[in-house]
């Protein structure tokens, strides 16, 4: 992201001057690069550990090895577009990061987004290798109990308005 996200007032070195932002630099750009190698079915998260926007203790904690450090500011965004965690790089320990990185991935075969909010169909539901489920859709998804184990394959036929 360029250290200062594009944002002028975040100078410290020369070397950051006159670098604004390119398309390729925007979150958005990368949450629909990977649409579109993908599809809109994908689902995917972008998890953060950084100096977070305003943390300004942080950041002071993190200058102080040296060398300048900058908010990050589009990470975050992409970690928000994608409904990621962000953690900060001044915790002394991640291990609360990282639990929280292995839950939401391990939580995440537990529901899956539609293609509608409402289907107009029955949604009729297939895991491979078989186990017995409940699913219940609510809201555009799907939530399966218990969870669907990771490596399964989960085929949903039904129709949307």
């Amino acid at each position: 992201e360029r250290s200062i996200a594009g944002d002028q007032t975040q100078v410290y070195y020369d070397s950051e001057k006159n670098l604004p932002l390119e398309n390729d630099d925007l979150p958005a750009t990368y949450v629909n690069f990977v649409k579109s190698v993908f599809g809109n079915s994908k689902v995917f998260t972008v998890n953060s550990i950084i100096v977070r926007p305003g943390d300004s203790a942080c950041m002071t904690q993190d200058d102080s090895q040296g060398t300048k450090s900058h908010y990050g500011t589009k990470y975050k965004e992409l970690s928000n577009l994608t409904n990621g965690y962000v953690g900060s790089i001044c915790d002394t320990d991640y291990s609360t990061n990282l639990n929280y990185f292995k839950t939401a991935i391990i939580n995440s075969q537990a529901s899956f987004p539609l293609q509608c909010m409402t289907p107009i169909s029955a949604v009729n539901v297939s895991v491979t290798p078989a186990a017995v489920y409940t699913s219940s859709v609510s809201a555009g998804q799907i939530t399966f109990n218990p969870q669907v184990p990771f490596g399964s394959t989960v085929d949903l036929q039904y129709t949307c308005p």
